[in-house]
């Protein structure tokens, strides 16, 4: 018998049976596996620095242990729990990881996001924008400047349902802060000399104040305690209390000198931040002011050393307008340009390119101890490190998130809206094709929404923030009352919308330059550039304001007779691919040849907008009746024979410019050119062009390579043999009564 047969004779006898399968391995039953973990965090989570803040793994399905990353650096050992609690130390977007793992020890992971703030300020800040909330009203109150008006829109509707009709151009606008007016709305005027109250819950204008002739209040904030707001005077270097108590017409309190053209302004509590609108060369200033005692503290942003590079470039901030309190209190944001006033043939032997002119930049300063502390500062006021954007030209505007956690940076001729983690300033989302620019940047109450308006276009843009989603252009709102005319022809609006146009790689490559990135508002930067490398030399900038597309012979050199010829300047300089098609481009390149004009319609209406330029700044060292006593007295030497200066700078105009005959204009040596002074179309340089008189206070510096900081220096310094005007024969009380006269000149 075999074993076979032994062994089922003995199951039988047992009362069993086998079968034939039960003899192979696999009928031994497999274990049950154990179940795959999978790892959920509840949500993201926000808090606020050095308090613990509550992580729920909770929902994780099958897990025996927990395992948390922190994003900070920490992190825990294998926990039998889900839910944890950790302190940041430093605010930041951070991200955290959970691994769990199961009963025989797999793993799965996810992540989430912590936003860790420091806590809100509970002081109260107020700004000079183009742009502000109406928190009772649900409403955004933005300027049109081109109508005289502030339009009161509601996002809920999508249109403006009010308008106020204002002083002439305003500029800027601010909405009280203060419990002892808080429906008080201040606009500013700098065309019109004067700031207008209004109370938003009536919509009515409660008074208006009116300031010196000419001092150009181009900024305004309202009352963040109390009644009193502030203004700053552009013309005249000095901020003025505004008073305006609850249902009473406002008044003039307290004038405080301050720094030279002021124009951004912030009001923080008990303190007044003022920043200088163009920069010298050496470094951008700003002042804090102490409203409470009038004290004025001076402090600067320093010149950047770059390097130059397709990322980078030297420089100092410039054409600072807007000044922003991050809304934990802590730190001060300025928007603005670096301007490279170093680089050039003549200067560093390295020719000026079109993406080391100049880029966008931020720059903060600490405004507390502790945040200077934190940012490794020696002091409140130093500033921390620049964000420099790349392929973006002026920085205009800047608002916060509710806890201060993103900023939005907004780009006048980027024409986009640039989303930036306010710890890391890295970029982190961007908004395009923002019409106009993104002149001034505000964000709604809860955070959910951006709004974004441009003076250049008209017209205010609401943008969604939904987490999780890409930001969405929701609405776009034309900002021109109805029934009121428009200022502008529709080719000078075309060619205003041009002159700015950066992102347009017809102006320029990479969206680094425009016409407004020297010449903003149609006015001029204060600088003085080194364009040896396009065969001129070095060339102070001047104001295209008044002179209605030009006097004449365009330039300093007289190289260019008609405003289209910049498209020389486009496709050179500034890279662009230009306006003009190539055939017309080859026949026409020599700018004093065959004419431009009339073969672009962009280059025509960016001419016409230039021609719309017809009006000078009005002075404020004039009187409303005229010529003070010291500036007679100074014409009677302008006009004295002897002295000379009425034979080169004759009225209306104040200027000879002029052709002699076709593509020869009259240059005057007037002992002012140099080595540095450059060439005139590849050939020697024999003279200047003669500027107008007309506007100069406060486009300094003067002459054309900028080597003379005052008039003063024009008449003495730099004129030492007087071939300038005669004039060492003069007194001082002579040159001082000169000088005022040049000062107050207008046009009769």
């Amino acid at each position: 018998m075999s074993t076979r047969t032994w062994l089922l004779l003995f199951v039988v006898a047992l009362g069993g049976c086998v079968s034939e399968a039960d003899d192979d391995d696999s009928a031994t039953p497999e274990p049950t596996p154990a179940a795959v973990p999978e790892a959920i965090i509840a949500a993201d989570v926000r808090g606020v620095v050095g308090e613990p803040v509550s992580l729920d793994g909770l929902a994780s399905s099958d897990a025996v242990s927990w395992t948390w990353d922190f994003g900070d650096g920490t992190t825990t050992g294998p926990l039998d729990s889900g839910d944890v609690s950790h302190t940041w130390e430093a605010p930041g977007h951070y991200l955290v990881a959970l691994e769990v793992r199961g009963a025989d020890g797999r793993p799965d992971t996810t992540t989430a996001r912590a936003t860790i703030t420091w806590p809100r300020s509970q002081v109260q800040s107020t700004r000079a924008n183009l742009l502000d909330l109406d928190w009772d009203e649900d409403a955004i109150l933005a300027v049109a400047t081109d109508f005289d008006a502030v339009a009161v829109y509601r996002p809920a509707d999508r249109d403006v349902v009010a308008w106020y009709p204002t002083c002439a151009s305003p500029r800027t606008l601010s909405h009280s802060r203060s419990t002892a007016n808080p429906n008080a709305l201040f606009v500013a005027c700098p065309d019109d000399d004067a700031v207008e109250v209004w109370d938003t819950a009536s919509q009515v204008l409660v008074g208006r104040v009116d300031l010196p002739r000419g001092s150009r209040p181009w900024s305004v904030v309202a009352p963040t305690t109390g009644e009193a707001g502030w203004v700053a005077l552009q013309a005249t270097g000095q901020v003025v209390e505004i008073i305006a108590p609850l249902n009473q017409a406002p008044t003039l309190g307290r004038t405080i000198d301050v720094l030279p053209d002021p124009r951004g302004l912030a009001l923080h509590g008990d303190t007044l931040l003022v920043s200088r609108h163009r920069s010298p060369d050496e470094q951008a200033e700003w002042v804090s002011v102490d409203v409470q005692t009038g004290s004025v503290s001076e402090h600067t942003l320093h010149r950047h050393p770059g390097p130059d590079s397709d990322t980078s470039n030297r420089g100092v901030p410039s054409f600072l307008q807007q000044i922003t309190v991050s809304p934990d209190g802590r730190s001060a944001w300025f928007p603005s340009l670096q301007a490279n006033v170093e680089r050039g043939l003549w200067r560093d032997g390295l020719p000026l390119t079109h993406e080391t002119t100049s880029r966008a930049i931020i720059s903060s300063v600490a405004v507390t101890d502790d945040e200077a502390a934190w940012q490794g500062l020696d002091a409140t006021y130093d500033e921390r490190d620049r964000g420099i954007f790349d392929d973006r030209d002026l920085a205009e505007s800047i608002s916060f998130s509710p806890d201060g956690d993103w900023a939005y940076v907004g780009f006048l001729g980027g024409e986009s809206i640039t989303i930036l983690d306010a710890y890391t300033l890295q970029a982190s989302g961007n908004v395009p094709g923002l019409v106009g620019g993104a002149q001034g940047v505000l964000t709604g109450p809860e955070g959910e929404r951006i709004y974004s308006v441009s003076a250049v276009s008209r017209r205010l843009t609401q943008i969604s923030l939904v987490s999780g989603a890409l930001p969405e252009v929701e609405h776009v709102q034309p900002l021109q009352p109805p029934g009121v005319p428009d200022p502008l022809t529709a080719e000078e609006y075309a060619g205003r919308l041009i002159f700015q146009q950066a992102v347009d790689p017809r102006m320029t490559k990479d969206g680094y330059l425009s016409c407004a990135t020297c010449h903003l508002d149609g006015d001029e930067d204060g600088r003085t550039w080194d364009f040896t490398d396009r065969g001129e030399g070095l060339r102070n900038t001047v104001s295209l304001l008044g002179k209605a597309g030009g006097h004449g012979p365009i330039h300093w050199s007289g190289n260019f007779d008609e405003v289209q010829d910049f498209e020389n300047d486009i496709r050179g300089p500034q890279a662009g691919a230009g306006y003009l098609d190539d055939a017309d481009w080859e026949a026409t390149q020599a700018t004093l040849g065959d004419p431009k004009a009339g073969l672009s319609a962009d280059l025509d209406a960016l001419a016409a907008y230039v021609g719309s330029l017809d009006r000078f700044l009005p002075s404020p060292h004039r009187g409303p009746d005229g010529l003070s006593d010291a500036a007679l007295a100074g014409q009677e030497i302008f006009e004295d024979p002897l002295v000379g200066c009425a034979d080169c700078h004759p009225a209306p105009l104040f200027t000879d410019s002029q052709w002699l005959a076709p593509g020869q204009p009259l240059l005057q040596d007037v002992g002012t050119l140099t080595d540095a002074s450059g060439d005139r179309l590849g050939a020697e340089l024999f003279g200047i062009d003669t500027p107008t008189l007309l506007g100069l206070p406060g486009s300094g510096p003067y002459l054309h390579d900028g080597s003379a900081p005052t008039l003063r220096a024009v008449l003495v310094d730099r004129n030492p043999a007087d071939e300038h005007g005669v004039t060492s024969h003069l007194s001082d009380e002579q040159l001082d009564q000169l000088v005022q006269y040049l000062l107050e000149l207008e046009t009769p």
